[in-house]
């Protein structure tokens, strides 16, 4: 059985010429036809994915700070990219308290699980923060990544909260994380 491939966050960026900063993250999910809706959604929802009649919307709480609804709707692109499979008419991707790192002790409602959160959460900061548009911004500005004045510049020209920032470069091995 062969295995679809999957298109890197990089890549994604590439073939539909958004690989700029800030990621216009909602341009991206138009031209992956993905209906966008900002709505107040339950305590506890970031967002969910549904596709109904092989129509997809990512459905984000409006409710949340500007930064967090970039982040829930790239990790809804996530789950579409990663894990929806092309063909099926009607699916939901309901994450109830999304977070950086999925607890395992928590139960879910969801139909996803732990690993494909996890990956969707990696896919979402692979999209918003591009290892290549980081280094490039850090050395044009000579940002010190230790200090927080510098941090929240680097956060505010990405769109995305600083701690979100600090996983980011805690991954990327460029800076110790400080939280």
């Amino acid at each position: 059985m062969s295995q679809v491939k999957v298109p890197s966050a990089e890549m994604l960026l590439q073939e539909h010429a958004l690989f700029t900063q800030p990621v216009n993250i909602e341009e991206l999910a138009e031209r992956l036809a993905i209906g966008v809706k900002y709505e107040p959604l339950d305590d506890g929802f970031s967002a969910f994915l549904l596709i109904k009649d092989g129509n997809a919307t990512a459905f984000v709480n409006s409710e949340h700070h500007p930064n967090r609804r970039r982040f829930s709707l790239a990790h809804e692109i996530g789950h579409f990219v990663l894990h929806h499979k092309k063909g099926t008419r009607d699916h939901i991707f309901l994450d109830k308290n999304l977070s950086f790192y999925t607890r395992k002790d928590q139960p879910s409602s969801s139909n996803t699980n732990p690993a494909m959160e996890k990956e969707a959460n990696v896919f979402a900061a692979q999209l918003l923060m591009p290892e290549k548009l980081l280094k490039k911004y850090i050395t044009k500005h000579d940002l010190d990544i230790t200090d927080e004045f510098d941090i929240s510049r680097l956060a505010i020209a990405f769109g995305v909260s600083e701690q979100a920032l600090q996983i980011r470069l805690n991954v990327l091995n460029l800076a110790v994380p400080n939280f």
